[in-house]
Order: structure tokens, then sequence, then C-alpha cells
């Protein structure tokens, strides 16, 4: 019983990228003193990604992991030296930190396919929604009340 729940498995994550390309068959089988064949009924299109977009997640990649690291030193160290510039920095390098988190949950586990576009669209607008009222919300409460840091620190005093 569980042999065929394992075949039809397979079948629904079985990507299409994992075909193989029948141009770089052909230059894996033939020698160096073979001639090119670059006709165009050989040329197959190819699903990818434009050079301008991966360097971009690149750069988003590691200015996510940039920010992340530097709220473990900077959460610490705005206990210890506190300054009311360090509040600020802080809510926005949270906020940040919270909302590509938020941003993907939701691009991970509400996918077009699976909910339809206009669901996961309406999820990521709601995660936007939810992102800038929430660095709204800490800048108000920076700016009107006590601040970040001294409301940790007197919710520990409790």
């Amino acid at each position: 019983m569980m042999l065929p729940m394992i075949r039809s498995a397979s079948v629904l994550y079985r990507s299409t990228s994992t075909k193989l390309n029948p141009i770089a068959i052909a230059a894996l089988n033939r020698t160096r003193s073979e001639p090119v064949d670059r006709s165009a009924s050989q040329l197959v299109p190819v699903r990818t990604a434009s050079s301008a977009v991966a360097v971009n997640r690149g750069k988003h990649w590691a200015f996510e992991r940039v920010i992340t690291l530097g709220l473990v030193g900077l959460i610490p160290a705005s206990f210890v030296v506190y300054h009311p510039s360090m509040d600020y920095i802080l809510a926005m390098g949270l906020c940040l930190h919270s909302h590509w988190g938020l941003h993907g949950v939701c691009a991970d586990y509400i996918r077009p396919k699976l909910f339809g576009a206009a669901l996961a669209k309406l999820a990521e607008v709601i995660v936007y929604i939810l992102s800038f009222l929430a660095f709204g919300s800490v800048m108000y409460f920076n700016y009107t009340d006590v601040g970040l840091i001294p409301a940790f620190r007197m919710l520990w005093k409790l």
C-alpha cells in the first residue's frame, strides 16, 4: 500500500528543470575536434532569471544577512550603551527583519499555484500593510513615549 503512495508523491514533486538539454548532451559526447552545430533546430529555450534580477536577489540576500547579524550585536549593545538614536535604529532593524520573515513565509506557503494569484497577491499586500503599521507604531512610540529600550527595561523591572 505504501509503494503506490511513494510513486504518486514522486510524480507530484518531479521538476521540469531536471530534463536534460540535448545541446548539453551533444557537447558532452563530442570530441574537441568536431565542429559545433548551432542550427536553430537544436536550440531549446531555457527558463532562467535575468542576470540583473539574479544579482539583485543576491544583494538583497546579503543585505538581509547584514541586518540580521547587525541585530545580534545591536540588541545587547543598545542595553549597555543607551542613546535615543539607538531606539530608532533598533526599531528599523527589527521591523525590517520581521517584514522579511513574514514576506518569506507568505511567499513560501501562500503560493499562486495552490491558492490562486489573487489570494497570493492579497497576502503579500497584507504583509506590507502590517509591516508599515508596525514600523509607524514603533516610531510613534519612540517619539511620544519613553522609547523601545527604556520600555523593555521597565518591563523587566516588574
